[in-house]
């Protein structure tokens, strides 16, 4: 049997592509001008149906999976490798405003500058916190003098100190008692002009996936742990302490200002304030929420209080007003992404079996699938034996997973003619990709060589997993007709697919079937391009 006529006879037998072509298959032009005839055009046996065989990998793809946080590269760390920690494509990093301002006016971006160039040296993306208030006596370890973590910078806190008696004591090598005023007309001044630069110089860069919010109380986490002014009340949520919805959402609006162009989370309130759902409903901000994993047992915790209760109040379906509320909150995470942060590490959840079973673990990362996740952060910390399942599960299914399930073309097909190219496509994880990934089709040589490269519109943002988690996808059925141009030789052609990089052909995202070649490209089946009669 002839080759080429035997590439296709495998191809159509099993009704996938059981074979899987190298890259370069090995023909020589001899071969090819001696061996390879080719076959009559007959439209009425003519179509080929493709069905790609699923695997089950694990795929490193963009802008989902666990993150890295505060390094670039956990799992192949030069220096102190945490090998049970999974491959990334995101890092995660907070900085507070003192790093990025020594000098009021002058501005240092260096360190955002260099982590960013060390992740697109990975290939991966970088997610970051402004922050402008530490925990109580925090330092920064890795400073030559352990330098004490002010949060805001010297010159400014030396500003809002002057003259305020409840601050006597305070000063720039102390920050044991020093609160921001949130609601200081200055403070939102240089807060303004501190943001508006950063969006100057970041706001829209293809390699910044998305601005976590922060800025406001500890940890820039939206609340005053370690903070609380007892005077006002001992309940850390920052309307307790003394805010209105509105004063909060001067830093809900300045994000969104800053960084128009640039994917953003708000973090998730408490059960009775509102700025979760006014970024959400105004902004069509995602939503990241800390302390996944918190399961105390003693009173209130994260994962039967907390959560529930705070999306509860964001849909306006709990007992206290919401004067902003978003109907669609349940929604939002078909256009706008979910993020999760661990509560502590799974190596110190190792170590308390009474409270953190497999089962407890498993329930816990199902929750953050249940709720369309795309991003967790698990701290960059070792992932116990016992648990590497549950993670190996979980990264099978969170964020997208696309697949290829047919593809119904010609076998043949005359030079200046149209191929047609009938796709169906599942995404078999739980969130969509929310940056849109180019569908391209090419062919290549028998040689290797690229001949031709079809560009699509297809958006595959709008390839939408099942809304519950287990259930079954939808299929998307996508319909592209490419010009075969009457330059290409007569001769038989691999056709590939490839979601790639917009504006570029390099294909880099990952697939959940056979066929992967070197460059993330999937070889599919064969055409025969024959000469225009």
């Amino acid at each position: 049997m002839l080759l080429s006529a035997f590439l296709l006879s495998t191809v159509m037998h099993n009704n996938h592509p059981s074979v899987i072509l190298p890259k370069h298959p090995i023909i020589t032009e001899q071969k090819q001008k001696n061996n390879i005839r080719i076959q009559p055009h007959n439209t009425s046996v003519n179509n080929q149906v493709l069905n790609p065989h699923p695997i089950n990998d694990i795929l490193v793809n963009p802008d989902i999976g666990l993150t890295d946080f505060y390094t670039i590269d956990s799992h192949d760390d030069l220096y102190n490798p945490i090998k049970s920690y999974p491959q990334t494509s995101v890092v995660y990093y907070r900085w507070y405003w003192e790093q990025l301002e020594p000098e009021q006016g002058v501005y240092d971006f260096g360190i955002i500058e260099k982590t960013l160039a060390q992740a697109i040296a990975h290939h991966k993306k970088l997610v970051f916190r402004i922050m402008t208030l530490s925990g109580k006596d925090e330092y920064y370890q890795l400073s030559d003098n352990h330098n004490i973590i002010l949060g805001i910078p010297c010159w400014l806190k030396k500003q809002l100190i002057n003259g305020n008696n409840d601050y006597a004591q305070e000063s720039c090598s102390r920050s044991d008692k020093f609160i921001p005023n949130y609601n200081d007309p200055y403070f939102k001044q240089q807060i303004t002009k501190l943001m508006m630069a950063l969006g100057k110089k970041f706001d829209g860069n293809p390699n910044l996936l998305r601005i976590d919010t922060g800025l406001v109380g500890t940890w820039g986490e939206w609340n005053l742990s370690e903070r609380t002014n007892a005077k006002i009340s001992n309940i850390p949520d920052l309307t307790d302490q003394g805010y209105t919805e509105k004063d909060l959402q001067f830093y809900i609006n300045l994000v969104a200002r800053a960084f128009p162009h640039t994917q953003k989370t708000t973090l998730m309130a408490s059960a009775h304030e509102d700025f979760m759902s006014y970024a959400t409903s105004h902004f069509h901000m995602g939503w990241r929420a800390d302390c996944l994993g918190d399961w105390n047992q003693s009173g209130w915790n994260h994962m039967e209080n907390g959560y529930p209760d705070a999306i509860a109040h964001a849909m306006g379906k709990n007992e206290i007003v919401n004067h902003n509320v978003d109907h669609a909150f349940s929604q939002r995470w078909k256009k706008a992404p979910v993020d999760f942060e661990l509560c502590n590490t799974l190596n110190t959840w190792s170590k308390q079996t009474w409270l953190y079973t497999y089962d407890k673990i498993q329930d816990t990362f199902n929750y953050a699938l249940e709720q369309h996740a795309s991003l967790i952060n698990a701290r960059s910390s070792m992932i116990p034996t016992q648990y590497q399942p549950i993670i190996d599960n979980l990264l099978r299914k969170l964020g997208y997973r696309f697949e290829l399930q047919q593809l119904t073309t010609q076998q043949s097909v005359y030079q200046g003619d149209m191929l047609l190219l009938k796709s169906q496509w599942a995404n078999t994880g739980v969130a969509p990709s929310y940056n849109n990934y180019s569908l391209k089709w090419r062919l290549r040589s028998s040689s290797g060589a690229i001949v031709a490269t079809f560009n699509t519109n297809t958006n595959i943002r709008k390839w939408l997993p099942a809304n519950v988690l287990g259930g079954t996808p939808p299929t998307y059925h996508v319909e592209n007709k490419v010009h075969i141009s009457g330059n290409i030789a007569a001769d038989f052609y691999f056709l590939d697919v490839g979601l790639v990089s917009p504006k570029t052909n390099n294909a880099v995202v990952k697939l959940g079937i056979e066929g992967k070649l070197d460059d993330n490209w999937y070889n599919i089946t064969t055409i025969t391009i024959l000469k225009k009669q």
